[in-house]
């Protein structure tokens, strides 16, 4: 006594019901054709053409040529370093993921098969050759097409590594007795320098090599469209954007690239 009686469910359908019916819609199911004020076909219309538009740019935007798009074809690829300039990174990418998720015939430093062109590229049904001295590619009087990555490094960056790397260095050249560095090994030489006068002998050093062979390789590949210089800094400072004009070079798609990026 003195609750109001609560509202069962066909009390509560039946004001409803009177509810539609005031509004002048007496039966439910013409809600349905009671559209919004928005709802009008002109209008579908208009969203369903802008749709279209905005789908036809995203295409457009995905086949927009890349630069390296005109190199997409079955040339070599020739990849050349010089000493502390990134060899063992690209390396690395090319020996450990591109050659064998691709399926490619690649060569190392002439390993498995001597290539230091792109008709020995050819010759011996190679995709991609690699020279860690890439001022051995033969490529100055070739009649063939090639595409060509060329690793480079701030000298500076160059002279300072090459300096560290020698001090411990195990390769056979600097472990030989030289009568330049007074019947010693270059890498004693430098041990027994102190580090003002080691890094002036690793300066002239580095002008022998890396310094001097750097500047040429490009003036033997100038003016082809298909070769792409990279330096060691620019992996530091922006790795995607790098190794996305890589893949533009070999010619890989979308998904491969991707791929790539995860390996």
């Amino acid at each position: 006594r003195g609750r109001p009686p609560a509202d069962t469910p066909s009390r509560c359908m039946a004001e409803r019901f009177r509810s539609m019916h005031d509004t002048g819609i007496a039966n439910p199911l013409d809600r349905l054709n009671a559209s919004p004020p928005w709802f009008t076909w002109p209008r579908v219309f208009v969203a369903s053409v802008a749709a279209l538009i905005v789908s036809i740019k995203l295409v457009l935007l995905l086949q927009k040529p890349t630069p390296f798009q005109q190199c997409h074809d079955n040339t070599p690829i020739l990849v050349g370093t010089h000493h502390k300039t990134g060899t063992v990174l690209l390396k690395h990418i090319f020996l450990k993921e591109v050659c064998p998720m691709l399926g490619w015939r690649c060569s190392f430093d002439n390993y498995p098969v001597k290539c230091s062109s792109p008709e020995e590229a050819r010759a011996n049904g190679l995709q991609l050759c690699f020279l860690q001295h890439g001022i051995r590619f033969k490529v100055q009087h070739t009649a063939l097409p090639y595409r060509f990555i060329h690793a480079i490094r701030d000298p500076l960056e160059v002279v300072l590594s090459g300096y560290q790397y020698h001090l411990k260095t195990t390769e056979r050249w600097a472990n030989r007795p030289d009568r330049r560095y007074n019947g010693t090994s270059y890498r004693q030489y430098l041990n027994h320098l102190g580090l003002d006068d080691g890094l002036r002998a690793e300066v002239k050093h580095s002008l022998r090599n890396a310094l001097k062979t750097m500047p040429r390789l490009p003036n033997r590949t100038a003016g082809r469209a298909c070769t792409l210089t990279v330096r060691l800094e620019d992996f530091e400072r922006n790795w995607d954007g790098t190794t996305s004009k890589m893949w533009d070079l070999i010619g890989v798609d979308r998904a491969t690239a991707r791929r790539l990026d995860r390996a």
